[in-house]
């Protein structure tokens, strides 16, 4: 389920300056803010919860990730990620776009500084375009030997994470026809993304579900649900549009995480539980960011008068996700953050035991076997 954050070889030439962040951290400020925004208000106690306290921690996480991979990038301390590995860094993307939605919701006298994450986005996704772009020439380049991941549809997810954030942040919302573009474009992009992870499938090298079937596929039903909501949000479509992304998204969700399941159970059997399951990798909050955007999108179809008048066959499937998929997503949430402490409680041992190895005989040590 989870390979490792760096690449076994990389060595800082400064030990004093911290390894910067994997390219997939910003998904953690997805997944939380996604849930702040979403699931929190319809569970029991939830809306009582000080918004401004979570979206202020939000907002510290982005700040302690930006910092150390500002630093990092001072120090040119950077890992070299191929293109393809590059398409992960949408994540930071979406994650400013996303503190930006926050910081409105919990602050709305703070609209400058939430325009300001806003228009950073918006610088960040066209630099991400571009090394996308590299990427993608990489693997038609390399087909058969570069693996395709979900991410590679984090073109998507980044650029209808605009729309979401400057629907929020502007006082008229943003303008329907940029709107409209915007999500036209990321649909091509969802077009593109889903063609390039079909073609990866049918690569001529060996190909294993357990080996090669990774986390961010997830991201196959998270680019639709985030496109249904930026849609809702920004009334780019009329309801049956909306109710038909819905059902994509619903049926992609079953089937990618029905595939995740069956992985899982080979996995066990292969390694067992501890290898299997107990493990940590920052891609791995991108499944609880897909799931919080199916609920989040879904809640949002559900309080939509025209959607639940037009389709009132899917308002009793809506009204049941809404009032349980909470649970699932909080739950989901908490196991990855446990995993995360577990993580960062090894990693700081591991450095206490490296600090007391003669340097002889530390310099060949890996953390990561």
């Amino acid at each position: 389920m989870a390979t490792h954050a760096r690449q076994p070889g990389h060595r800082h030439r400064d030990a004093a300056i911290p390894a910067p962040p994997p390219p997939a951290s910003g998904a953690l400020i997805m997944a939380g803010g996604i849930f702040l925004l979403g699931p929190l208000r319809r569970i029991p106690g939830g809306p009582g919860i000080p918004t401004d306290i979570l979206a202020l921690a939000l907002l510290a996480g982005w700040t302690v990730l930006a910092w150390l991979f500002g630093r990092a990038v001072r120090a040119g301390q950077l890992p070299g990620f191929r293109p393809a590995g590059n398409f992960a860094m949408g994540t930071w993307v979406a994650a400013t776009a996303i503190v930006a939605e926050t910081t409105m919701r919990a602050f709305p006298g703070l609209r400058p500084l939430a325009i300001a994450f806003a228009l950073l986005a918006t610088g960040l996704w066209g630099w991400f375009l571009w090394i996308a772009a590299l990427g993608v020439r990489e693997l038609l380049a390399e087909h058969g030997q570069v693996p395709v991941t979900g991410t590679v549809l984090l073109t998507t997810v980044s650029t209808q994470s605009l729309v979401l954030a400057w629907q929020s942040v502007l006082p008229s919302g943003l303008p329907l026809a940029v709107a409209r573009v915007l999500l036209a474009v990321g649909m091509i992009f969802y077009l593109v993304g889903a063609a390039l992870t079909g073609f990866g499938l049918t690569s001529p090298r060996t190909w294993t579900l357990v080996a090669d079937w990774r986390a961010p596929r997830c991201i196959l039903h998270g680019a639709i649900s985030i496109t249904g909501l930026a849609a809702l949000r920004s009334q780019a479509v009329g309801w049956p549009a909306l109710v038909g992304l819905w059902l994509l998204a619903a049926v992609l969700f079953v089937v990618v995480e029905s595939m995740e399941l069956i992985r899982l159970r080979l996995r066990v059997r292969a390694h067992g539980w501890r290898s299997a399951v107990i493990i940590y990798h920052p891609a791995q909050w991108a499944r609880n960011f897909t799931f919080g955007m199916f609920y989040t999108f879904t809640l949002a179809l559900a309080q939509d008068r025209s959607a639940t008048t037009g389709a009132s066959w899917a308002a009793g499937v809506w009204a049941w996700l809404v009032g349980w998929g909470q649970y699932a997503v909080l739950a989901l949430l908490l196991a990855e953050a446990i995993l995360l402490l577990a993580f960062l409680s090894h990693a700081r041992w591991l450095t206490g035991r490296q600090a007391g190895v003669a340097p002889h005989q530390g310099r060949n040590h890996r953390a990561h076997p």
